[in-house]
């Protein structure tokens, strides 16, 4: 019989929890490929694109640090209670 991501997410510590989370968004954001990820953080208002004031500097591309940032609301998320 199989386990499922969930019953192995389940059976993990809190490190482990993160380090696999980190892992499947990480590589489901492209953070490994070599031409990096197609994934952003937009820095400033989206009113900008409107205005025409956009900058690619207004932007921050996903990385490592950003990828366990997302695990780690993911799993405060998960564990929190009504």
């Amino acid at each position: 019989m199989s386990v499922t991501n969930l019953e192995k997410l389940q059976s993990l510590d809190s490190d482990e929890k993160l380090e696999f989370l980190a892992e499947f968004i990480g590589n489901w954001a492209g953070i490994e490929s070599r031409n990096g990820s197609y994934i952003y953080d937009l820095t400033i208002c989206k009113e900008g694109f409107a205005y025409g004031t956009m900058r690619w500097e207004d932007f921050i591309e996903w990385d490592d640090d950003r990828v366990a940032d997302v695990a780690k609301e993911f799993l405060q998320w998960l564990n929190a209670s009504d």
